[in-house]
């Protein structure tokens, strides 16, 4: 939690809405379903099966949620046990995430794209937040992602 408004504190995303200079890309609601990938390499993306466009930003379509995520949340706390279907803490391992809702935004002032995407664990109902992230200012990109980088690392060692 405090590292979220430290993000967006740092990031300067209030003021830009406060100053009624961010635009609302999307908003909307889902219950699309998402498959945990069983292995690096394996990808959603590839899969004919799996439409991926609520995955992608609207004004940006380079801009997405990556594998590296659904596996992040589907083996948070496991300790190898993925064959098994059991995290190290016995808690089972999620094999699907629904799209529960899904927002992006753009803030002018800073050209920051960000996509906020609310998934659910099929299994257990755990309600998830991923937050992407994108400056299209390449020096912006590498101040804040330092900066971004710093806070996370301080919140870790305090937290």
């Amino acid at each position: 939690l405090v590292t979220y408004y430290g993000l967006v504190l740092t990031s300067l995303t209030g003021l830009s809405s406060i100053l009624g200079l961010t635009n609302t890309v999307r908003s909307d609601e889902s219950n699309e379903i998402f498959p945990r990938p069983r292995r690096p390499g394996w990808s959603a993306y590839a899969a004919d099966a799996v439409d991926v466009r609520p995955l992608r930003s609207l004004l940006e379509p380079s801009i997405c949620v990556r594998d590296s995520v659904f596996r992040y949340l589907g083996d948070r706390g496991s300790s190898g046990a993925e064959a098994a279907g059991t995290a190290s803490d016995g808690r089972r391992i999620p094999d699907q995430f629904a799209l529960v809702r899904g927002f992006e935004y753009y803030f002018r002032p800073l050209s920051l794209h960000v996509m906020m995407l609310h998934f659910r664990s099929v299994d257990d109902g755990t309600l998830h937040l991923v937050e992407v992230y994108h400056y299209r200012n390449v020096v912006a990109r590498y101040v804040f992602g330092a900066l971004f980088s710093m806070m996370n690392y301080v919140a870790r060692k305090l937290f």
